[in-house]
């Protein structure tokens, strides 16, 4: 009982900060105009401070995973667009498996374990095939991003696939999607709106990457 209640505190404390972001309007602070307004600034800070820039822009990206802020899809493309389309890939790619990981053992050691220990019985099957598809599950998901990102975290840490299953298919699964996105910013200047990204080109490598984790439901 008393397990439960420090799991139930964690949960509190976490949906507590979620309303405390959100109530501040930080969901919103991340946007293409925003981006546009500070172009100037933010490519002579990354030119005299590039580390310093690259730790911040990790640490937001992780914050905003970590928070399900929606701002991951445009600092992606910002990220290509400052950095570079691999080198923007890389950096947003750490800053959403730290932000995956945090909300994952969030999820995990607040409500997850009170969820296994109350259906018990009714997640025996479920477990089973997880265990069993899991990795392979998560990858596919991560690929084809059917299900928003931040969701996928949670449900994950609901379920018992280990920790390492989960990181090693959040890195690989969301390589291809960072690659299409930061290579989407090289045209930031172009760019008045997210949706100004989904050219035909980025909506045919969107088709291939999804038609590649159909191919690995019947491969694998």
């Amino acid at each position: 009982m008393k397990k439960n209640y420090k799991a139930l505190l964690i949960g509190f404390l976490f949906v507590a900060l979620l309303i405390i972001v959100r109530f501040l309007g930080l969901h919103n602070c991340i946007t293409i105009s925003m981006i546009h307004e500070h172009k100037q600034l933010l490519l002579h800070t990354i030119k005299n401070h590039y580390w310093k820039t690259v730790c911040a822009y990790i640490g937001l990206f992780t914050f905003g995973v970590s928070f399900s802020l929606p701002i991951a899809l445009v600092c992606t493309v910002a990220g290509g667009y400052f950095f570079g389309i691999f080198w923007g890939a890389l950096y947003a790619n750490m800053g959403a498996t730290l932000g995956a990981m945090i909300s994952f053992l969030l999820a995990r050691y607040s409500v997850g374990e009170l969820v296994q220990e109350q259906y018990a019985s009714k997640l025996v099957h479920f477990n089973e095939m997880f265990d069993k598809h899991g990795a392979r599950y998560l990858l596919v998901v991560h690929l084809v991003a059917f299900v928003p990102f931040s969701m996928v975290n949670i449900l994950a840490g609901l379920t018992r696939v280990s920790w390492w299953s989960f990181l090693w298919t959040t890195v690989i699964g969301i390589i291809p999607t960072s690659l299409l996105y930061t290579y989407a910013g090289r045209r930031l200047a172009d760019i008045s709106s997210i949706t100004d990204i989904f050219t035909l080109e980025i909506l045919v490598g969107m088709i291939l990457i999804a038609g590649v984790a159909a191919l690995m439901l019947f491969i694998f």
